[in-house]
C-alpha cells in the first residue's frame, strides 16, 4: 500500500509538470496568433487612415459637408469603427458614426488642453490623448468610455490617432474602435480555451482590452498584476510565461504574452488555476483508477494473509499444546513404571529419568539433565572372571556386580 501511494503521488506531480507545459505551449501559440491577428488589424486600419487622410488634404477647412462625405464612405469601408472625425488646424472638427457625439467631445477637451468635462477621462487618461496627439505618427489612445446611459454595448473605445496635412496645416484623423464586451472586433470567432481570457496591456501596465469583460477590470487604471509589473521592469520583453494572481480578476493566473510587432502593446491569454486543474484530472483518472484497485487489492490480500496467518498461528498453537499434553503423559508414565528409564536424544545427552533410575544410579534428575549417557551409566563389556555394571556417581564409583 506504501508502495502504491508513493508510486501515485510521483506520477500526480509528473503529470502536473507536464499538464503545465502543455497547458503553456497552446497558450504561447494563441498568444502569438492573438498578437499576429491585432498587429494585421492596426496595420490595415492605420493604412486605411493614412489613405483617408490624403483624401482629406484638399478639402479646404469650411467645407464641413465633404469632409463629413469623405469619412461617411470611409467607414462605411470599416464597419468595425463606431465612429471617425478629423481636428482641423483651426480647430474645426468634423465627425461621423455612431458615437459622433462622443467624438467630437473628446476632440473638443484635446484640442482645448483642459481637463475633460464632456468624456469623463482622468488625469492618465488625458496625458496618454495628448501624447497621441502630439505623435508623429499613428498613435493608440488608452481606451475611453462613452457615458452614454442608453449604450447597451461598446461603451468602451480605443482612439486611432493619426496625423496628416491638410491646405490649412497640420490636421488629426481621429478613429474610435469599440470594445465588444471587452473585446476588439479582430478577435471575433477567435477558438478559445474554456474560462481563459485574452488581453491587450500597453508597456506602461495600462489594460487596452480584455475578453470577457468583468466588472473589476478598470481600463482607466493602471493594473498591478505579475504580468503588467514585468512588462513595465521589461519594456522590451518580446514574450513570456507569467503565473500570479491578475489584479483585473484578483484571482491566480496562468498568463502568457506576445508583443504586438511595431506597438508598444503585447496580447495575452490567461487562464485560471481549475482550468490546469481539470486537464490534469483528465490524465490522472486512469492512474488514479488504477492506483484504487491496487490500493483495494492489497488491503484485501492484507486481511486474508492476516487471517490466514492468525489461522496458522492457532493450528501451530495447537500442535504444541498437543506435543505438550503428550509430553507430560509420557512423563507420568515414565515416572509410574517400576524399571529404571533414562530417556536421551539422539545425541546421547540424558533428556529425563525415573525415580527408580535416581536411585540406581546415585543421581538427581536435576543434576543429569543434559549429560552425556557415558558420564552416566556406562556398560562394561562381559569378560574375566565377573560381569560388573559400573557406575559413576558424583565424585565416587558405585560398582554393582553380577
Amino acid at each position: 500500500m506504501l508502495v502504491v501511494l508513493l508510486v501515485g503521488a510521483g506520477l500526480a506531480w509528473s503529470n502536473w509538470q507536464q499538464t503545465g507545459v502543455r497547458e503553456t505551449r497552446s497558450l504561447q501559440t494563441l498568444a502569438a496568433s492573438l498578437a499576429e491577428g491585432t498587429r494585421v488589424m492596426l496595420d490595415g486600419t492605420r493604412v486605411s487612415m493614412v489613405l483617408i487622410g490624403q483624401q482629406l488634404a484638399s478639402v479646404p477647412t469650411h467645407s464641413g459637408p465633404t469632409a463629413e462625405k469623405l469619412l461617411q464612405s470611409y467607414l462605411m469601408l470599416q464597419p468595425d469603427l463606431s465612429a471617425v472625425g478629423v481636428l482641423m488646424a483651426s480647430g474645426h472638427i468634423v465627425t461621423t458614426g455612431t458615437r459622433q457625439r462622443f467624438l467630437k467631445d473628446l476632440l473638443s477637451d484635446i484640442d482645448a488642453h483642459t481637463a475633460a468635462l464632456h468624456s469623463g477621462l482622468n488625469a492618465a487618461q488625458q496625458a496618454a490623448l495628448s501624447h497621441c496627439q502630439r505623435s508623429a505618427g499613428f498613435c493608440l489612445g488608452p481606451p475611453v468610455r462613452d457615458s452614454d446611459p442608453g449604450s447597451s454595448h461598446g461603451i468602451w473605445m480605443i482612439p486611432l490617432f493619426q496625423p496628416t496635412s491638410g491646405m490649412d496645416g497640420k490636421r488629426l484623423l481621429v478613429a474610435l474602435l469599440p470594445l465588444i464586451n471587452g473585446r476588439l472586433p479582430a478577435w471575433r470567432g477567435l477558438p478559445l480555451p474554456p474560462q481563459s481570457a485574452i488581453f491587450l496591456l500597453r508597456d506602461n501596465g495600462f489594460l487596452m482590452s480584455r475578453y470577457p469583460y468583468s466588472a473589476r477590470v478598470h481600463y482607466a487604471q493602471p493594473q498591478q498584476g505579475v504580468v503588467a509589473q514585468h512588462l513595465m521592469n521589461h519594456p522590451d520583453l518580446q514574450s513570456g510565461v507569467f503565473s500570479g494572481v491578475s489584479s483585473a480578476v484578483a484571482a491566480w493566473r496562468l498568463c502568457t504574452v506576445h508583443r504586438i510587432a511595431g506597438y508598444p502593446v503585447v496580447a495575452g491569454v490567461c487562464i485560471p488555476r481549475s482550468v490546469l486543474g481539470a486537464a490534469w484530472w483528465r490524465s490522472m483518472k486512469a492512474p488514479t483508477a488504477g492506483a484504487i484497485a491496487l490500493l483495494l487489492l492489497s488491503t484485501f490480500g492484507y486481511g486474508y494473509l492476516r487471517r490466514l496467518g492468525r489461522e496458522r498461528e492457532k493450528e501451530r498453537q495447537q500442535v504444541q499444546q498437543e506435543l505438550w499434553e503428550e509430553k507430560e503423559r509420557a512423563e507420568v508414565t515414565l515416572h509410574s513404571i517400576g524399571d529404571a528409564v533414562i530417556t536421551t536424544d539422539i545425541q546421547g545427552q540424558v533428556l529425563d529419568m525415573n525415580a527408580v533410575a535416581e536411585d540406581l544410579t546415585g543421581y538427581t534428575r536435576a543434576e543429569v539433565v543434559g549429560q552425556p549417557l557415558e558420564a552416566i551409566f556406562r556398560i562394561v563389556q562381559e569378560g574375566g572372571q565377573r560381569n560388573r555394571r559400573t557406575i559413576l556417581s558424583g565424585a565416587f564409583w558405585k560398582k554393582t556386580e553380577w
